[in-house]
């Protein structure tokens, strides 16, 4: 929005399991309400990854590559089995979609 170039840190091949707000809140809300409350740790995620190219791609627009950060992680990716099976959730958003509506709602031409 300001039209400096969006910063890429690497080569922007990377890749991320992208979580909408929307999707975290679900899955809040679902623990809240399931039946088994047994204090393990649940994976919420899309379970699909794209590259940080990708998503640079859906903004559009000039990009800037830095170095890569000293310990990022190549590659994350969210197994969704136990979460679903715990407490029935499924993400809902679509990458992409939620890229996409959270420019809209920011002003992006």
């Amino acid at each position: 929005m300001a039209g400096r170039p969006l910063t890429i840190e690497g080569d922007g091949t990377q890749t991320r399991d992208f979580t909408h707000v929307r999707d975290v809140a679900r899955a809040n809300l679902a623990a809240m309400d399931a039946a088994v409350a047994d204090g393990r740790a649940l994976n919420v995620g899309r379970g699909q990854s794209l590259s940080v190219n990708e998503i640079a791609a859906i903004v559009g627009g000039p990009t800037l590559l830095l170095p890569r950060r000293p310990g990022d992680a190549r590659d994350t990716l969210a197994d969704l089995s136990a979460t679903r099976a715990a407490l029935n959730w499924t993400p809902e958003v679509a990458t992409p979609d939620g890229v996409r509506e959270l420019m809209r709602l920011a002003g992006c031409p």
